[in-house]
């Protein structure tokens, strides 16, 4: 079979996996989890930063706030700390919802690629579900690996191969 060929096949596979598992929506949403379950979901966009910067500035000003006596404050200096907190609060607000709507467009389209044939797309798909597969639907790992890796006399799959050699998935 020619390597043209052999990936369509592959392709096919993966795209089946991904369907009886409930389709792409659910596989978006299944890595999504995988990533907030290892704690891997903010730090894996470029955004993460602005969006821990506004976090930690909220902090600052609350932490401030409670030095004066936290929502009951009253003065110059507490009034114009709650405005403060406003401002970054909606900033926060602003950069986290840019960046969840940004990866999960991300996620998506990984999805997409793997659909279409694209294998890192797919690698990164199976390394999410057997780094946390309670994500995702019961036996889409398995499904997935005999998918990309069918078994033959020569090998059982990167699942077992994995599996085998008893060595954590770093995902």
């Amino acid at each position: 079979m020619d390597s043209a060929k052999a990936v369509q096949v592959q392709a096919d596979a993966v795209t089946a996996a991904i369907n009886a598992a409930g389709g792409p929506s659910v596989i978006a949403k299944a890595i999504t989890d995988s990533l907030m379950l290892r704690d891997k979901y903010w730090e894996s966009h470029p955004q993460f930063s602005a969006v821990d910067s506004t976090a930690s500035t909220v902090a600052s000003i609350d932490a401030q706030l409670a030095k004066l006596g936290g929502d009951k404050a009253t003065g110059t200096l507490a009034d114009n700390l709650r405005a403060e907190r406003e401002k970054a609060t909606a900033s926060y607000q602003d950069t986290s919802a840019a960046a969840y709507a940004d990866l999960q467009k991300t996620i998506t389209d990984l999805v997409s690629q793997a659909m279409a044939g694209d294998e890192p797309s797919r690698v990164s798909i199976l390394g999410d579900a057997l780094a946390e597969p309670r994500a995702f639907p019961t036996g889409f790992a398995d499904a997935l690996d005999a998918a990309m890796f069918p078994k033959s006399a020569e090998g059982s799959g990167l699942l077992a191969l994995v599996l085998s050699t008893g060595l954590p998935f770093v995902g």
